[in-house]
């Protein structure tokens, strides 16, 4: 399964800083620093209808249990 996750490049850096990225142990500067060259990087990214594409796989598993036969 895909997850679509495209987006403008700020939409992108919310969700991946969100979901993907703990920026926790920067700081402030670090964290804007880190926003600004994505941002300034992203326009080389953008699609023709100026959003970057972006997605996720997801690999989806199930299991159960099956009984055991005691001897």
């Amino acid at each position: 399964m895909i997850i679509d996750m495209c987006g403008t490049p700020e939409q992108v850096w919310g969700a991946a800083t969100e979901a993907f990225y703990d920026l926790a142990v920067l700081d402030p500067e670090q964290t804007a620093s880190l926003r600004a060259e994505f941002l300034a990087a992203a326009p080389a990214l953008l699609d023709t209808a100026g959003r970057i594409p972006s997605g996720m796989r997801l690999n989806i598993a199930s299991s159960r249990l099956l009984p055991t036969h005691h001897a």
